[in-house]
């Protein structure tokens, strides 16, 4: 069992400091003489950003980017700073594909699907909200095909779905996935600081440089850059969209209807960026986002993914499956984001968790049995029939996960081989 800790509302992703928002729930009720400070944090799931916060007689407010806090009390008697309690705040994100994470879930008959159905993703987005998530995230590709997975083979472009979502939720942070390598500077800047205006300070970005060579094509080149310059584009690229969102000085829109002034033209700024990959003037034509900077996300696995990461990311995404390797992955990260002057501590790392769920114990056990089996299956190859078929699952939840052991990527849109 998750026990989430705030129990009313949920601060905004990266809300600035002069609109905190306040927290009446008991779990942060400030206790006579607590002194709060920064701890490490790791195994989070959609933990969000830098640690900052304050505590007052009466509230906590919680620029959020905290995931984790350590409470100690001053007494005489135990001395200044004698630890007296452990609180560990964890911050919860969802992933939403439309048809699901399995490659045939969208096969069960009393299932919703359909990564264009926005209804469907509106009621994720609400449900994770109700259940006092901090992050609702989109993924994206920039092309498809025939043996794609079914929740990204046809999907809604993603910062269009964030707006929509943005004007029938309040507090759940908006992430989404945007490609360095096939955007520009300006019009993603532009993009990400209207998604904060309209959610009211709750856009993140998830910087990627496009996984996918075949998206070249789409885009009228004749291939795809290498990882090295990938990378290298994507830092200029978030240096000037950072840049590009501090055009304008927080305030510097006044709309004085008295002195007939719109706004305070000292108070904005052209960038005139020239870099290797980028020449872009400025300034940006949108204020300030509420956040100052929305959310930076990133995913560095790689050696260079790493450099990135630790240089520009608040919350970085982890694929480790194993304990000894994730606490390795964190230890790297986090060194290297103290080489580039950052505290180690305001990078987040967010392994993913995919939970399968039953009505009653005796469902799930053996739903998690068939996971193991499907975790030591060779990727887009058929299941070996000495292997023998997962555990049963009683009821209809295993209808598509009995028949998935003959998934097969020589099938099209997700259709399953069947058994003998």
């Amino acid at each position: 069992m998750i026990d989430v800790v705030c129990s009313q509302s949920r601060p905004r992703i990266g809300a600035p400091t002069s609109s905190r928002l306040t927290h009446e729930s008991s779990i942060f009720q400030p206790v006579t003489g607590v002194k709060l400070e920064r701890s490490p944090v790791c195994g989070f799931v959609g933990a969000l950003g830098k640690v900052s916060e304050r505590c007052t007689e009466n509230r906590m407010q919680s620029h959020l980017r905290c995931a984790c806090r350590r409470t100690y009390l001053s007494n005489p008697q135990m001395g200044t700073g004698a630890m007296v309690q452990t609180t560990r705040q964890m911050h919860l994100g969802v992933y939403a594909m439309g048809t699901g994470h399995h490659v045939a879930g969208w096969r069960l008959p009393e299932a919703q699907a359909g990564a264009e159905n926005f209804p469907l993703l509106l009621d994720i987005a609400q449900t994770a909200e109700r259940g006092k998530f901090d992050l609702f995230f989109l993924a994206d590709a920039l092309n498809t095909g025939p043996n794609m997975h079914p929740s990204i083979m046809v999907r809604l472009e993603p910062l269009t779905l964030l707006a929509a979502l943005a004007s029938c939720t309040s507090r759940i942070g908006l992430a989404a996935t945007a490609s360095t390598t096939y955007s520009e500077p300006y019009n993603l800047a532009r993009a990400f600081a209207s998604i904060d205006h309209i959610s009211g300070g709750r856009a993140a970005w998830n910087v990627v440089t496009g996984a996918f060579a075949e998206a070249a094509a789409n885009f009228g080149r004749e291939s795809h850059p290498p990882h090295s310059k990938r990378y290298a584009v994507a830092a200029e690229f978030v240096d000037v969209v950072r840049g590009l969102w501090d055009s304008w000085e927080d305030g510097a829109i006044i709309m004085d209807k008295a002195s007939g002034r719109f706004a305070e033209t000292d108070k904005m700024h052209y960038l005139d960026h020239k870099g290797e990959f980028f020449s872009v003037k400025g300034p940006l034509n949108i204020s300030r986002p509420p956040q100052g900077h929305p959310v930076i996300i990133q995913a560095g696995a790689s050696d260079t993914g790493r450099d990135l990461a630790a240089s520009i990311a608040e919350i970085v995404y982890a694929v480790q499956q194993e304990l000894e390797p994730a606490k390795a992955f964190a230890a790297d990260l986090r060194a290297r984001a103290a080489k580039f002057g950052r505290d180690p501590n305001h990078i987040k790392i967010l392994p993913g968790v995919c939970p399968i769920l039953g009505e009653v114990n005796p469902i799930s056990r053996p739903a998690c049995s068939f996971r193991s089996i499907c975790r030591s299956r060779p990727r887009h190859s058929s299941w070996p029939r000495s292997a023998g078929r997962p555990a049963p699952v009683p009821n209809g939840m295993a209808a598509a996960a009995t028949r998935a052991w003959r998934t097969s990527s020589g099938t099209q849109s997700g259709a399953l081989r069947p058994g003998p």
